[in-house]
């Protein structure tokens, strides 16, 4: 072949190959070769980003700038740890307003949440939410009570905007609830005047109109009688109470006058119970003591709260008795619970729950929030101390509509404290002062020489004795004078 032969092959050997190239197949091929590329690129920005998810670490677990930060990072990362930790820091703050102004619009949860919120975001409207819904409730319910009972309003400031707002709700639900009573009543009493009236005066009449009894003393006594018929009908016709209307954002109308306690008297305590609570009560006591709290109402509020140490939270391995959310030194369980967005509304949700090494750490941990509160106020449970709770009545009262929603939550804790004797765990645990029982009767191993003629002197207040047989001075209590 000669060399121009051998260079047109060549150049046709070039536009063949371009034709295969430039083929479907080939140029189908080419994404892959791009998705290569991407994937190298992907994950040089991962190895860059070790910053950015050190950052991330910090903000959602609600440590200091820095905490997990790589003191061997270069600028680079140094840059992108600040920036990322920024970010997220004003993430979930956004969304720490949101929960609030839902909160405070009463509003169900995540009304407020876009489609597009970041992990930061969500984290911030969580937490807030929950925190502020309990706060907001714990507001309504002293509003109500101040309401109802006509008096001023009296807001502790301390315990923030989000209490404040759930106060003038229950206070104006109150005044309202108590001027509907008070109208019901007052035309009750209206409409039932008319026949006491009637009745009363009766028998003055026909007492009068009898000879043996027409004595004016005797008509004076009747008509005095018939007076009290007549108040005792009235006051039986005010107070008859109406239902009140139901928009009371849950609560029930009862707060301030019922007295339900009747509805849960002192039990029979149940053996599967009283074992239970030797679990734990023994720490509690110790912890309560030391916390200045009220052993009682731990032990009970973790038998209610447990349900008797038989709920799933409760059991192994978390060891939760109070139901208290987050996480405990780093362990927490995920647990699909219902919860109530304050307006009557359930819904449900994946929630994460303090895990515990044991019953004790759950015990610490929860007197450890009574004594410090949830984050809104340091005093938010100051009135379960024992230094502002005179009683353990006074003290449950207070976790009511504060610690639960449930207004008859003081009410089953009295119950399972009176039925159960637990306010023996409420002094503090001393050792025995009796001192150990000596067996001064026992034979004596080595009898002493004894004269013939001994006085006993007995422990009793009984005159000393004389005693002449030594079998009976053997067996008798008695301080040997040999």
């Amino acid at each position: 072949m000669t060399q121009k032969n051998v260079k047109f092959a060549q150049r046709a050997a070039t536009v063949a190959l371009s034709s295969v190239l430039l083929s479907t197949p080939i140029l189908t091929a080419v994404p892959s070769l791009v998705h290569a590329v991407a994937t190298v690129t992907s994950t040089e920005q991962t190895t860059k980003n070790a910053a950015q998810l050190a950052a991330q670490q910090d903000v959602l677990a609600g440590n200091d700038s820095g905490t997990s930060l790589d003191p061997n990072g270069d600028t680079t990362y140094q840059a992108d740890y600040a920036a990322e930790f920024t970010h997220g820091q004003q993430e979930l703050k956004q969304g720490q307003v949101a929960a609030d102004q839902d909160v405070t619009d009463q509003q169900p949860q995540n009304t407020s949440k876009p489609a597009t919120a970041t992990i930061y975001y969500n984290q911030g409207y969580d937490k807030e939410y929950a925190a502020a819904l309990t706060a907001f409730k714990a507001g309504i319910t002293a509003g109500h009570t101040a309401g109802y009972a006509q008096k001023a309003e009296q807001i502790d400031e301390q315990l923030g905007a989000i209490y404040r707002a759930g106060y003038k709700v229950g206070y104006a639900q109150g005044q309202a609830q108590q001027q509907a009573e008070a109208n019901a009543a007052a035309s009750q009493a209206a409409n039932s005047q008319a026949p006491a009236t009637s009745q009363a005066a009766k028998p003055v009449t026909s007492q009068a109109a009898q000879p043996a009894a027409s004595t004016g003393s005797q008509t004076t006594s009747q008509a005095s009688v018939a007076t009290n018929n007549t108040a005792e009908a009235s006051s039986t016709a005010t107070s008859i109470a109406t239902p009140a209307p139901n928009n009371n954002n849950g609560f029930s109308n009862d707060l301030t006058t019922a007295d339900d306690s009747w509805l849960y008297p002192t039990g029979t305590p149940v053996a599967s119970h009283s074992e239970f609570i030797k679990l734990f009560a023994k720490d509690a006591q110790k912890i309560a003591q030391a916390k200045g709290l009220y052993a009682s109402v731990m032990i009970a509020q973790a038998a209610l709260e447990s349900n008797w140490g038989t709920s799933t939270l409760s059991l192994a391995p978390n060891y939760n008795l109070f139901g208290v959310k987050g996480s405990y030194q780093g362990h927490s369980a995920l647990m699909a619970t219902q919860e109530d967005n304050g307006f009557g509304q359930l819904y449900t949700i994946n929630s994460n729950f303090k895990r515990y090494g044991d019953y004790k750490d759950s015990l610490v941990d929860y007197a450890t929030l009574l004594r410090g509160g949830p984050g809104l106020a340091a005093n938010y449970y100051a009135g379960t101390w024992k230094q502002n709770a005179k009683t353990y009545q006074a003290a449950t009262k207070v976790l009511t509509g504060r610690y639960a929603t449930d207004t008859k939550y003081n009410l089953k804790l009295n119950q399972i404290i009176a039925t159960y004797h637990l306010t023996t765990y409420d002094q503090a645990p001393t050792a025995s002062q009796t001192p150990k029982q000596v067996n001064f009767t026992a034979t004596l191993k080595q009898r002493p020489q004894l004269k013939q003629i001994l006085r006993g002197y007995f422990l009793t207040n009984v005159q000393p004795t004389q005693l002449n047989v030594k079998s009976q001075l053997l067996r008798t209590p008695i301080i040997w004078r040999l």
